[in-house]
Order: C-alpha cells, then sequence, then structure tokens
C-alpha cells in the first residue's frame, strides 16, 4: 500500500471534490461512521469497555469526524458519550456536526470546562479529532498542546487517533507533542509521519479506511513510498539442477578479537538463505574460534597486512558482506576499497559503513565505485553516516534517507522496529517489525547475511534486501512463537523453512514503481 504525506493527502481530498464532484460532507460522513465501526470492532477484539466514551473535537474537518463518531455512538446507545471541543471558529462541516449532536441531546463540553479533567480520568475511550493533516509545524503552548499532554500522562483509557494522532507532523522535532494513540485509524492512505522510528509506536495499531475517494485517485498518490508485510515478498524456486557451484559463491570479511560469533553469524544465515558457498575471511589470530564454530562456510585467516585485491574477488565470487563485527582502521579501509573496486554486488554492515565515509572523503573512492553498493545502517550508523540523528529529527527522516541513497548512488537499508529500504531513485519501501524479541546482540549481523546471500544469487540489491528483510522478519515471528524470546543463534534454525515457504514459481512484483 502507498504512504502519502499530509499535503499529498489534502489534494486528494481536494481533488475528490472538484474532479470527482464527491461532495465533503459526505466524505466526512463516510469516514466518521466507517471510523466508528472501526473502532468499535477493534476496541471488542482488545477487551476494551466502551461504556464511557469521550471525543475531542478541534476545529477542523477531523474535528468534524469525531463529532460524526460521537452521534454514531449516541444513535447505537453508549451509555455516556462527552464531546470536549476547542471553543475556537470551525469549518461549516464541522459546525453542522456539532449542531446535529448537540440538537440529539450530545453532551458538549468546553475545553476550559471544570469537567474536563474528570471526564477525561473516567473515559473508557478517549477519541482523539483535535488536528488532522492540516497541521503544518509543531504545536506550541494552547489548549491543543495541554489536552493532548493531560490525555498522555493517563493511564488506562484506550486512545484513538483520527487519521494521524493530533500533533504528528512532517516538520516533528524530536521534542515534539503529540498524541499518544492505542489505535490510529487513518483515511484513504496511511500518513507517512505515523511510521518513522521514533512515532510508529505512538500510534498503536493502524487501521487506514477509504471514505469514499476514488481508487485511481488514491492510485496515483504516494507512489515512490509504501508499506508492504514481509508475508507479500516470495522466491522464485531453484532448478532442480541446482548444486552448490550455481548457487552463488558470497565472500565475507568480518569478525574480530571479542566478536566472533558476528563473523559466524552471518556466514551461516548466507548459507541458509540458499547460498551455495561462502567464504569467510577473518584475522589469523581469531581463526582457530571462527574455523572451529562455522563448521560449513569455508574460513580462511588472513595474516597481519594481508589483503585479497579487487582482481581476485571478482574472478572467485558472485558477492560481498564485509563488517559484521569487523573493526575499523586502515588495513580495513585497504580491503574495503579493493571490495568496492571489484565491481561486485556488496553489502557492508556496522563497521564497513564508516569505512565508505572516509574513503570518500580521502578521494580515495568516488559515488561511481559505489551503484552495486547496499548499506545496512542501524539508526546510530545512520547519523555517522549522515549526520542525521532520527530521534533529534524524525520528520527529516525519510528526506534524508533519500538525498543520501540518491548522492550515492546505492541502496541504504535502515534498520529499526521500522525498516526503510531506499533505491537510488528515492523509492522507498517500509516493512514493519515491531517483534521486540528481534532486538538481541547478533540479529542484525542474521539479517546482512541473508541480504548479502541472496546477492549472491544475482537477485537485484534492491530485491534482496527487500526479500531479505521479509525473510529475517518472518525467522523471528517463527523463531518467537516456537522459542519464545530467543538469541540469534536461533534464528539460524528457521531460515531454511521460512526460504522454503516464501519459494514462488514467480516473483511478486513489491517494488514502489513510479510508472
Amino acid at each position: 500500500m502507498h504512504i502519502a504525506t499530509t499535503f499529498e493527502m489534502a489534494q486528494i481530498d481536494q481533488r475528490a471534490q472538484d474532479t470527482y464532484a464527491i461532495d465533503g460532507r459526505l466524505l466526512m460522513e463516510q469516514a466518521g461512521t466507517k471510523a466508528y465501526a472501526a473502532a468499535v470492532s477493534w476496541l471488542r477484539e482488545q477487551g476494551h469497555k466502551t461504556e464511557r466514551m469521550v471525543f475531542l473535537s478541534g476545529g477542523g474537518n477531523n474535528g468534524g469526524d469525531a463529532l460524526v463518531m460521537a452521534r454514531e455512538a449516541l444513535i447505537s446507545g453508549v451509555e455516556q458519550v462527552s464531546v470536549i471541543y476547542l471553543q475556537e471558529r470551525c469549518s461549516d462541516q464541522t459546525a453542522l456536526q456539532r449542531s446535529m449532536y448537540d440538537k440529539l441531546g450530545g453532551k458538549l463540553i468546553e475545553v476550559h470546562s471544570p469537567e474536563v479533567d474528570s471526564l477525561l480520568h473516567q473515559a473508557d475511550v478517549i477519541i482523539d479529532g483535535l488536528v488532522g493533516t492540516g497541521l503544518k509545524q509543531q504545536l506550541r503552548a494552547g489548549d491543543v498542546r495541554s489536552l493532548i499532554e493531560r490525555v498522555n500522562a493517563l493511564q488506562h483509557p484506550a486512545v484513538i487517533a483520527l487519521d494521524l494522532p493530533s500533533g504528528l507532523t512532517e516538520e516533528l522535532g524530536g521534542d515534539a507533542v503529540f498524541m499518544h494513540a492505542s489505535c490510529t485509524i487513518t483515511f484513504g492512505l496511511p500518513k507517512e509521519p505515523c511510521f518513522y522510528p521514533h512515532t510508529r509506536t505512538y500510534c498503536g495499531h493502524i487501521i487506514t479506511l477509504n471514505p469514499g475517494f476514488p481508487k485511481q485517485l488514491l492510485d496515483s498518490f504516494g507512489r515512490d513510498c509504501c508499506i508492504r508485510t514481509p508475508q507479500e515478498f516470495s522466491l522464485p524456486h531453484l532448478p532442480s539442477s541446482s548444486y552448490k557451484n550455481t548457487k552463488g559463491h558470497l565472500a565475507v570479511f568480518a569478525g574480530s578479537t571479542g566478536y566472533t560469533g558476528a563473523a559466524v553469524l552471518c556466514a551461516e544465515a548466507a548459507l541458509r538463505a540458499r547460498t551455495g558457498l561462502v567464504t569467510l575471511y577473518c584475522d589469523q589470530d581469531i581463526y582457530p574460534i571462527v574455523a572451529s564454530h562455522a563448521v560449513s562456510v569455508m574460513v580462511k585467516p588472513l595474516a597481519p597486512g594481508m589483503i585479497i585485491h579487487a582482481s581476485e574477488l571478482a574472478a572467485s565470487y558472485d558477492a560481498v558482506l564485509a563488517g559484521p563485527g569487523w573493526g575499523t582502521g586502515v588495513q580495513r579501509e585497504l580491503q574495503i576499497r579493493e571490495v568496492l573496486h571489484s565491481a561486485l554486488p556488496a553489502t557492508l554492515d556496522a563497521d564497513a559503513i564508516p569505512l565508505v565515509g572516509n574513503l570518500l572523503e580521502t578521494g580515495q573512492i568516488t559515488v561511481n565505485d559505489l551503484s552495486h553498493l547496499l548499506l545496512t545502517p542501524h539508526p546510530g550508523e545512520f547519523a555517522k553516516l549522515t549526520g542525521h540523528r532520527i530521534k533529534d529529527h524524525p520528520g527529516s527522516m525519510l528526506r534524508v534517507l533519500r538525498s543520501t541513497a540518491e548522492a550515492l548512488g546505492c541502496v541504504i537499508m535502515v534498520k529499526s522496529h521500522v525498516n526503510y529500504m531506499c533505491d537510488p531513485h528515492g523509492n522507498i519501501i517500509i516493512t514493519e517489525g515491531m517483534n521486540p524479541a528481534m532486538g538481541t546482540a547478533g540479529s542484525g549481523d542474521v539479517l546482512s547475511g541473508i541480504a548479502a546471500g541472496l546477492t549472491a544469487q544475482h537477485l537485484s540489491t534492491f530485491d534482496a534486501v527487500s526479500i531479505g528483510n521479509a525473510v529475517h522478519q518472518l525467522t523471528g515471528a517463527l523463531a518467537f512463537s516456537s522459542r519464545g524470546w530467543f538469541i540469534a543463534e536461533d534464528l539460524l534454525d528457521h531460515i531454511g523453512m521460512v526460504i522454503k515457504r516464501m519459494e514462488k514459481d514467480d516473483l511478486l512484483d513489491h517494488t514502489c514503481s513510479l510508472d
């Protein structure tokens, strides 16, 4: 599904009315009635009480949607229904909805009323319709911000946000105040601000509803950013005549004193992802440890100062992985330079990522050497690569990811509880992990091994990381369901079964096409 910016969503809403003659009042009615049905269904599934419902209504159309829902609650016989509204100028549609709700005998409470705090504390459910996609900057001091802070301080009620949690915007800074929702019911298309690493958790369960926008209109927006579930990806069957020399040979540079496990994990993960052969190069002093644990991997020791040159790599291998537990330094830079000059598909993870920046700064490589590259930083490594701290500036995260991938001409995956894969043209695929069991040491090494192994099997770099990420996420879900909380080694046992289940005759079209 495509993801829209708030600006694009405003265009969709306006075009629906101007081009397709869909009345805005109809859109609001359908948004509110569908949202109420979805909210009640979700609340019941989660076991939440629904006897006391409080609706927060701002002056914009988001507040109108909340008022439609409040009217639906009254009509359906909810025991206690209250609307807390902002004493401000409101849109004509919202004023109409407020009037209809009032004439039904609904309880309307102005935001400064002394009743507000008791209503919030007694509520089973709070529906957030304070500010929608029209917000252009972070909330400053005022009634909306104050009300959000009071709701966020509560412990017990379920909070359902309409379209996106109030205060959430693309211009979000790390200190921004926004509503913390248990569930977000969004209209038309999912909204980009809900999927930043810093904000995703506070949006809760996300439900997307169409209040009546034409499909062709929705399909014309958000085409450079889409969200995919791991289940949407597949792999082609290998020919029955396949054997190790036809399934790709991956060279791995990983491991150092104290970090031997990273080398073993990434190398074995690549093998379990159908790669035919894996050769692991490691420092001579850790060779005995690594070789004794990586039984199916060909482990080769590197004497101090020894470099595997680009010509040898190009002649012997189909792809390269470098970085897990590897360390940094001049010797590592020299090896990375050879890897890049080999022109092989190269996955650089962990310690190898800052080496690329150093090589670019010193002129030892140019961006022309990076077109075959996959970088897989976590947020901290992304900050070192770009100077952009996601936690401090979440609203510009996707813009920085796009500009970096375009400037370097390579594929970048930023890893967190939500994963972001960007190609050199600025197309982004987002997949949600949201599996805390994956937050264990070595999990990222397994991911890099899977993705690199798929590049050795001659998948494109973007396909390899997109499918590799899906394999990794499904493996984590399978491991958690069968073992509970696990360690990274446990993931290895489940990769093969996940790969088998993903094998299909045709590779699904999972790219974000701009056509």
